[in-house]
């Protein structure tokens, strides 16, 4: 089994054309939805480039939305 290759965030991000700061807040605990597969090592965050493209292809067409907020399925009260 060969090594996975480890890629950092500006890597990611530069690859994939996603903003750093919007990796950022994927990987913080605020974050909402699935977050992307990650590996910390002090204050360095690594994506395994295979599983992280996974994820991206599964969050473009939308197969990871099962974790949204219970406020969107609440009906919005109109006032006059």
């Amino acid at each position: 089994m060969s090594k996975p290759k480890l890629l950092r965030r500006t890597e990611i991000a530069f690859k994939y054309g996603i903003p750093i700061s919007t990796l950022k807040h994927m990987s913080s605990s605020r974050y909402k939805g699935i977050k992307p597969p990650m590996i910390r090592l002090g204050n360095t965050t690594f994506y395994d480039e295979h599983q992280f493209n996974n994820w991206y292809h599964k969050e473009i067409n939308g197969e990871n939305r099962a974790a949204q907020s219970a406020k969107l399925d609440i009906p919005i009260k109109l006032v006059k």
